[in-house]
């Protein structure tokens, strides 16, 4: 079959341009969801309930599609087929090549739902099968395809007025899986954004994870869930998972690291902070306190907030320093001894305004009620 496509660059981004039935998109084209066997997925499971409304409007005549959908392929494999550097910009697309691969050589970037709609819809109406798609493809060396991601959190954004998201996740995983070296900086915050996804997904069997559902990493949510974002919370993590990465030997992780030596750090970390923040929720049960009953976060405290988890996890970076082995005894004996009742977390209250680096050293001292230099030296 002959199939044309209009080649193009538009701020030196490379795109082809094509009409497909849907039968042939489904097979050379898949979304990439993140789960921890790919983790260089950027996307949420599809929303069921989404699909399926659309497959019956489709099935009913209620609905056409003519957005495009966007998909991206590696340079490295499409030129196999297609000479890119040819100065036409009609080419042959290579659709019976394509067909023959073994597995789908194109992600989609925009237009998973559509797709598994026109699947489902197709089930009952074979006719689907050949329903028109206007195509547009990203075409990126596999060094950066994180562009790819950049799309997508583009068109996302935009539609859905999003602010915080899972693609993090997956802009340190494609950096770390292509790039030849990354920064200590950025294996830090590799290493928070899984942690935070790891909280944010586990609902914890003999503990209770205070941050099940309460930090906003989902992409897809027009509900703003959550009391603390993504960035926010990452970034009160970095020097405790520098710490924690010392006192546990795995210093290498910054000269070679992995995905999976990432992620087996952060699976270890997890656990701790579920443990130490199970302690701080045994203190202060009250400031966690939610009238739904359901969710273990009140915006009315500030206790996991960008206050309350730099001055905590502060705490808690300084108790590994000191006690590797009991650490978690150490944190919950200085709870204990602290004079703060869970009011004092509440807005307008003593951590009011305590928002940059010195806002959390004084947050710890009143925690402590003692300067934090002179307790911890007070503690060696």
């Amino acid at each position: 079959m002959e199939i044309k496509a209009f080649k193009y660059i538009q701020e030196n981004q490379l795109y082809l341009s094509t009409v497909l039935p849907f039968k042939h998109v489904n097979e050379i084209a898949k979304p990439l969801i993140y789960h921890k066997d790919n983790p260089l997925g950027y996307q949420r499971q599809l929303d069921k309930k989404h699909y399926y409304d659309l497959a019956r409007k489709l099935l009913t005549g209620e609905v056409t599609l003519p957005t495009a959908i966007v998909l991206g392929v590696s340079e490295e494999f499409i030129k196999q087929f297609i000479d890119i550097n040819q100065e036409e910009s009609i080419v042959d697309f290579p659709i019976s090549q394509l067909l023959q691969s073994e597995e789908p050589m194109f992600s989609v970037v925009d237009g998973q739902h559509r797709l598994a709609a026109l699947e489902l819809a197709a089930t009952k109406n074979s006719n689907l099968l050949d329903y028109s798609l206007n195509i547009i493809i990203l075409v990126n060396k596999d060094i950066d395809r994180i562009k790819e991601i950049k799309v997508f959190t583009d068109i996302n954004s935009k539609a859905k007025k999003i602010t915080t998201d899972l693609t993090l996740l997956a802009e340190y995983n494609y950096r770390l899986h292509y790039l030849p070296s990354i920064s200590q900086q950025e294996i830090l915050d590799h290493v928070g954004v899984e942690v935070a996804y790891n909280l944010n997904e586990l609902k914890h069997v003999s503990l209770v994870n205070i941050w099940f559902g309460a930090i906003k990493v989902d992409v897809t949510s027009n509900v703003n869930s959550g009391i603390i974002g993504v960035a926010a919370f990452k970034n009160s993590l970095n020097p405790l998972i520098k710490t924690f990465i010392e006192a546990k030997g795995y210093d290498r992780i910054f000269i070679s690291p992995t995905i999976d030596q990432i992620q087996s750090i952060s699976i270890e970390l997890t656990e701790f902070l579920v443990r130490a923040w199970e302690i701080t929720y045994r203190h202060w049960p009250m400031a966690f306190t939610n009238d739904d009953n359901e969710s273990r976060f009140n915006s009315n405290f500030y206790i996991q907030k960008t206050t309350g988890v730099n001055a905590l996890h502060q705490i808690m970076m300084e108790c590994i320093k000191r006690d590797r082995v009991n650490t978690l005894e150490s944190y919950q004996e200085i709870l204990l001894k602290s004079p703060i009742k869970y009011e004092d977390w509440k807005a307008k209250g003593p951590f009011s305004g305590l928002t940059s680096k010195s806002g959390f050293n004084k947050a710890v001292g009143i925690i402590l009620s003692k300067d934090p230099k002179e307790f911890w030296e007070e503690k060696n």
